[in-house]
C-alpha cells in the first residue's frame, strides 16, 4: 500500500500538463490493451468519482483509528486482545451512520461506472451474449456427453453449470478480443493528441524563456504533426506487437489488468441473467 500510495502523491505533485501527458502516453501505447480500465477511468472522472475518493478517505480515517485504539488498548493490557474485544473496540470507535454513508457512496460511484460502461460498449456486450447464446447449444451437444461419462453421479450437477461458465468465458474473450483492437486505433489518436498538446503547453513556455525557441504562430500545427506522429506508433505498436507493457511496469499494470478483467466481466454479464 504504501508503494502505491507514494505512486499516487508523485502523480498529483507533477504540474498538472505533466500528469496529463503522462495519463496520454499511458492511453496511447496501451489504450487497447485496458480498453475497459481507461474507460472506467472516464467514467469515474465525470460521474462523482470526487465524492467517492472522499468515502473512500472516510474509512481510511476510520480504520486508522481502530488500529490506533486498538494498540493502545494492547499497551495497557500488556497482551493481545481477543476477537471479541476487537470488535468491541470497533463498535465504540467507528462513526455507523459515516460508514453507512461513505459505503453506499462507493458502491454507486462503482454501479455508475459499470453502467456508464454498459452503455459505451452496447455493442461489444450485445456481441458478446450473441456467441455465448449460439455457443451454448453446440458445446452441450459435444461436451455433455463424454463429460457424463467421466463424472461421478453425485457431480453430474456441476456439468451444465460449467459448460455455461466456459462458453460465457471464450465468448467474452472473443467479443472484448474485437474491441481492443478497435479502442487501440482510438486510443492511439487520443491519446497521441493528449500527449502532444500538453507537451506543447508545458515544454514551450519554458523553451521560450530560455531562448531555445522563436514564438510560433497561433496556427502551428507542430502539436498535430507531434500527435499524428505519436499516434502512428502507439497504433502500430498496439495493433501489430501486441501492446503488452514491459515487465518493468508490472506492479503498475498488474492491478491495471485484475480491474481490467473484473471489469470486463461485470459489463458483458452483471445484470443479464
Amino acid at each position: 500500500c504504501g508503494f502505491y500510495a507514494g505512486l499516487y502523491n508523485g502523480y498529483k505533485a507533477l504540474p498538472r500538463e505533466a500528469a496529463t501527458c503522462l495519463w496520454g502516453i499511458g492511453q496511447c501505447f496501451f489504450g487497447g490493451t485496458y480498453t475497459a480500465f481507461f474507460a472506467a477511468a472516464e467514467a469515474f472522472k465525470t460521474s462523482g468519482g470526487d465524492q467517492v475518493l472522499l468515502s473512500l478517505q472516510d474509512l481510511q480515517d476510520d480504520a486508522i483509528a481502530v488500529l490506533e485504539a486498538n494498540s493502545e488498548q494492547e499497551k495497557e493490557l500488556g497482551h493481545s486482545t481477543t476477537a471479541g474485544d476487537k470488535v468491541k473496540l470497533v463498535l465504540r470507535t467507528v462513526d455507523p451512520e459515516r460508514i453507512s454513508v461513505a459505503v453506499r457512496c462507493i458502491w454507486a460511484g462503482c454501479m455508475g461506472i459499470v453502467m456508464a460502461l454498459k452503455y459505451k460498449f452496447a455493442r461489444t456486450v450485445a456481441f458478446a451474449h450473441s456467441i455465448g447464446d449460439n455457443l451454448r447449444p453446440i458445446a452441450a451437444k459435444v461436451l455433455a456427453p463424454s463429460a457424463l461419462a467421466v463424472t461421478p453421479p453425485e457431480y453430474r450437477q456441476w456439468i451444465e453449470p460449467a459448460i455455461n461458465l466456459s462458453c460465457k468465458v471464450v465468448a467474452t474473450a472473443l467479443a472484448w478480443r474485437l474491441q481492443q483492437t478497435i479502442s487501440s486505433v482510438q486510443s492511439g489518436i487520443a491519446g497521441g493528441m493528449i500527449v502532444s498538446r500538453s507537451a506543447c503547453a508545458y515544454l514551450l513556455p519554458i523553451l521560450k524563456r530560455r531562448n531555445l525557441m522563436l514564438d510560433l504562430a497561433e496556427d502551428s500545427v507542430l502539436d498535430d504533426l507531434l500527435g499524428w506522429g505519436l499516434a502512428a506508433t502507439g497504433i502500430y505498436f498496439q495493433v501489430f506487437c501486441g501492446g503488452t507493457p514491459p515487465l518493468v511496469l508490472l506492479p503498475v499494470t498488474l492491478p491495471m489488468g485484475i480491474a481490467e478483467s473484473w471489469l470486463k466481466w461485470s459489463v458483458t454479464w452483471l445484470g443479464s441473467e
